[in-house]
């Protein structure tokens, strides 16, 4: 089983956050969705639905010089090969019903934390399994590359995007560099964003929050 995880990194190197996407539902069960990111790869093993919306999946696979890297790390057969897994991402409120599809029948399935204790519901190709509110999953699938499952809480905070204080990123993809920081400046990324830079301050303080508007 290939394994792998990714790191976000929020100075001096890459920065990559994706936000919010709203869609109607339930008030009482609301799932809010990721539209699909430019210059990121689809995922091509996995199919998701949460209360019958489709979810976007990204497949993530490094790039790595194998040959490059010491003996230490490549001596376990599954460090020796580029590592894949496939990444979900949205937010909900309430219980949620999530319902993966993979490319083959479904033999085995673990969820991690097994501490949830989570029994899903297998049928042919698919795994379904129901949620009583955000949660963080790592979901293995026959020998399938894992499945990093986000389900997150209801964003709470959004601010004015005319707000001359707040460097407001739309969806698409942006790449700003390095940003410098002033006193009371914010960052935010909308729905859809993928940003490539850093932050850097020096000094700088913040005694406001922006404005904020219902989700």
């Amino acid at each position: 089983m290939n394994r792998a995880s990714k790191t976000h990194f929020l100075s001096g190197s890459i920065l990559l956050f994706i936000a919010f996407g709203i869609s109607q539902c339930n008030p009482a069960n609301r799932v809010v969705s990721y539209p699909p990111i430019t210059d990121l790869t689809m995922s091509d093993v996995y199919e998701i639905q949460v209360n019958g919306k489709n979810i976007w999946v990204e497949k993530f696979r490094t790039d790595m010089e194998i040959e490059a890297l010491p003996d230490w790390f490549t001596s376990t057969p599954y460090t020796s090969v580029q590592q894949e897994l496939h990444i979900t991402n949205f937010s909900c409120k309430g219980t949620i019903r999530i319902e993966i599809k993979v490319t083959e029948p479904v033999r085995t399935v673990y969820i991690h934390p097994y501490s949830r204790k989570i029994i899903p519901e297998v049928a042919g190709d698919k795994v379904s399994i129901r949620l009583p509110g955000p949660d963080k999953l790592f979901i293995e699938v026959n020998d399938l590359p894992p499945l990093c499952l986000f389900a997150n809480p209801m964003e709470d905070f959004i601010p004015d995007p005319s707000d001359r204080a707040i460097r407001y990123f739309g969806p698409g993809v942006h790449r700003p560099g390095m940003m410098n920081l002033e006193d009371n400046e914010l960052v935010y990324l909308a729905g859809g964003a993928v940003v490539y830079g850093g932050i850097r301050t020096n000094g700088a303080s913040t005694r406001r929050r922006a404005s904020r508007r219902p989700t």
